[in-house]
Parts: structure tokens; C-alpha cells; sequence
């Protein structure tokens, strides 16, 4: 058993539960062994070992130092019989409470990480929508000049050239179509746009 291993222990069950106030103090102790047992268990709530097997006698009498094989048989099926236990088909003891209660544990999980899995696949459908297609830049000619350097103020751009939104190494590589873009702008625009932007300085 892990040192780790740990369970809600409802004090109201082992002292109020009938079934438990039945059994003899020699069942009762066997009975407490048998639960820590299972509560390590894999599955949880079940008597058995690694590989879910059921546990035997002879293992049993040995964790639970009971006495021999014929006594723990008699104490086991003492607590069988008042109801304190019950057991599979397999052979298994098992805690009905410890049972519940995992299975209820794993719904939960199962449904954490259900709504984990769809708030992260929302998370990434409004980032693509969002913010997936502008792979470029869409700037108006009034951001343009908070983005050229000082000197392009002193010396305009040829009368010829266009300036376009677009850096010109980000335009490398891509097709005649996709370098025409709705945001270019002239030589006679931009130099308006800097005296402009010069007369209210």
C-alpha cells in the first residue's frame, strides 16, 4: 500500500451502519483490515491484488494476523452474512460505498476532462477565426508613417515608386496576384500625408 494512499473515511457509516454494529469485535477488526485493502485496491473498493485477483484465505490471514486459514474463513463469512461485505463473481470482496463512490469520482473526471478538451478545441476555432487569416498587416496610409524611418521624411520616395503596406521582405517569394493590395499608396498621397502630418507638428 502506498504511504500516499488515502480515502474519506464517513465515521457516521463505521459507527451508525448496522450491518457493522452486528459483527463481533474479531470480525469488526478483520473487516477494517479488509477496507484499507481495498480502498489501495486497483479496482477501488475491491479485496484483490495487482492484477485484481481475488485475494486468498491464506493471504488474508496473513495481513490481517487473524489466526489461522479456518478462522478468517469463519470471521469472512460472518461479515458476509450480516451484511457488512459483499462479494463478486469472481470471488472478490468488496465495499459497496467504496464502489459508489469511485465510480461516481471517475463519471467526474471523465466529464473534467470532456469540457477540458472542448474549451480547448473552442480556444482554437475563435484563435483561426479570429486571428488566423491575417497573415499580413491591413494598415490605412495614416499608421504608414509611424512605421518609416526618420530619413524617409527628409528624403521623399521617388516620383515614380509606391510605398505599399506591405514591408518589401514580406513580399518576397509571393506571385504577381497576391502583391497587388488595396492599401498602396502613391508618391503625390504620401508626401500630402506628410506635410500634413508636418503642419500640425
Amino acid at each position: 500500500m502506498s504511504a500516499t494512499q488515502r480515502t474519506d473515511w464517513f465515521w457516521s457509516d463505521w459507527l451508525g451502519d448496522q450491518a457493522v454494529r452486528r459483527l463481533t469485535p474479531a470480525e469488526r477488526g478483520v473487516w477494517i483490515d479488509l477496507l484499507a485493502l481495498a480502498a489501495a485496491a486497483n479496482p477501488v473498493g475491491y479485496v484483490c491484488d495487482d492484477r485484481g485477483r481475488p485475494l486468498t484465505l491464506d493471504e488474508i490471514a496473513r495481513v490481517t494476523n487473524a489466526g489461522t486459514v479456518d478462522e478468517v474463513a469463519n470471521l469472512i463469512t460472518g461479515i458476509l452474512d450480516k451484511g457488512a461485505a459483499s462479494r463478486d463473481r469472481s470471488g472478490r470482496l468488496y465495499n459497496r460505498r467504496m464502489v459508489r463512490d469511485a465510480e461516481i469520482a471517475a463519471k467526474k473526471a471523465a466529464l473534467s476532462a470532456k469540457r477540458a478538451q472542448a474549451g480547448s478545441n473552442g480556444a482554437k476555432t475563435t484563435s483561426l477565426r479570429y486571428f488566423g487569416k491575417q497573415t499580413l498587416p491591413q494598415q490605412v496610409p495614416q499608421h504608414l508613417l509611424q512605421h518609416l524611418p526618420r530619413e524617409s521624411l527628409v528624403n521623399p520616395i521617388p516620383s515614380k515608386s509606391k510605398t505599399s503596406s506591405v514591408p518589401v521582405a514580406a513580399r518576397e517569394g509571393l506571385s504577381d496576384d497576391a502583391r497587388k493590395l488595396p492599401h498602396e499608396v502613391s508618391r503625390s498621397e504620401l508626401a500630402a500625408i506628410i506635410e500634413k502630418k508636418r503642419g500640425t507638428a
